[in-house]
């Protein structure tokens, strides 16, 4: 990219034209020549890589002896307008963060990970590399802040999990021990026979003692006591217009669109066509420590939505559905 170059930078082409612009100014002989400075990992035996990581070194990290200034700095001075939001954008990648990152969510395209002084990023990923992004790995690498996400800056080194690798002398660990008692759970709790016109409190019956727990949570209703009285108090909050409305006020805007899918449906839906238009159901037997994040798993912890076994015709299928009580209620509420 040569100064003077009539390109206009935008978010989506910013990276490319600053690799272009650093391209254009060492050229691919003084990028080489700079290898001995560079602080990244170079230790691959694919050439193209150890290019890639100079690059990425003189992009974002060295600072030109004769003006003092980064890369990305020459390039907003030359091609952005200082005073915008895409300047400062732009500016943001200088603020690197090295360290090692343990993966604790993969969402998409969207990680959650946590570095060694337990601060938290939200990092964005291409999606097409989400697979190698498991739970529980470690990411040793750089990121760089790019708006409210951060991104990975050059090559990451990616490291199995302490699970992972017990996994292949073939002991058993406490994650997994963990993992099979949670999918036991959820298949207990979703096993249970449902209809339209099952009430609000037989359905509760059913449902395993820690998914009322669980509930008891979101209604600060205290856990001590028997089952049943737990239930009751549950059913007095939702069956309560007013406290009804109250509950669904606090709810955000994708778990009320959600809501309101299950609800122009008649009040229950396929589970698997509910999941394809709302995302996954974050649903686990860890609640408390773990409280869900996705619209269906916030509407199961309030009572809002029930999943079970429904029968129609010959064939059972997995439905989720608004008790009739609530389903009846809101009708008259405002969603």
């Amino acid at each position: 990219m040569r100064v003077g170059t009539r390109v206009k930078v935008t978010e989506k082409n910013a990276l490319q034209l600053l690799a272009d612009y650093v391209q254009w100014k060492y050229g691919e002989d003084g990028v080489w020549q700079l290898e001995d400075q560079c602080t990244y990992n170079l230790d691959f035996d694919d050439e193209n890589k150890v290019y890639k990581q100079i690059l990425t070194w003189l992009m974002f990290e060295r600072k030109d002896l004769r003006t003092g200034k980064t890369s990305v700095e020459e390039f907003v001075e030359k091609f952005v307008n200082k005073n915008n939001d895409l300047a400062k954008k732009i500016l943001g990648m200088r603020n690197i963060i090295t360290d090692t990152f343990l993966i604790l969510k993969n969402k998409d395209n969207i990680l959650i990970v946590e570095g060694s002084r337990r601060k938290k990023f939200m990092v964005q990923i291409f999606l097409e590399h989400s697979f190698m992004y498991a739970i529980g790995r470690s990411v040793e690498g750089r990121i760089y802040p790019w708006g409210d996400m951060y991104k990975f800056a050059g090559i990451v080194k990616l490291m199995k999990s302490s699970d992972e690798m017990l996994q292949e002398t073939g002991l058993i660990t406490p994650s997994l021990v963990t993992k099979w008692y949670e999918k036991k759970f959820k298949e207990n709790a979703e096993s249970i026979n449902i209809n339209k016109s099952s009430s609000l409190q037989s359905i509760l019956n059913k449902l395993p003692s820690e998914l009322i727990n669980a509930m008891c949570s979101s209604f600060h209703i205290k856990r001590a006591g028997k089952k049943r009285d737990k239930i009751k108090k549950i059913v007095t909050v939702l069956l309560s217009s007013k406290q009804l409305q109250g509950v669904i006020n606090t709810l955000p805007k994708d778990v009320l669109e959600a809501l309101e899918l299950v609800k122009q449906n008649d009040g229950m839906m396929k589970y698997s066509d509910l999941v394809k238009k709302c995302g996954d159901d974050d649903f686990g037997f860890l609640w408390e420590k773990n409280p869900p994040q996705t619209p269906i798993g916030i509407l199961r912890i309030h009572g809002l939505l029930i999943v079970g076994r429904m029968l129609k015709g010959e064939r059972w299928y997995k439905t989720a559905i608004i008790p009739k009580e609530i389903f009846q209620n809101m009708n008259n509420q405002t969603i």
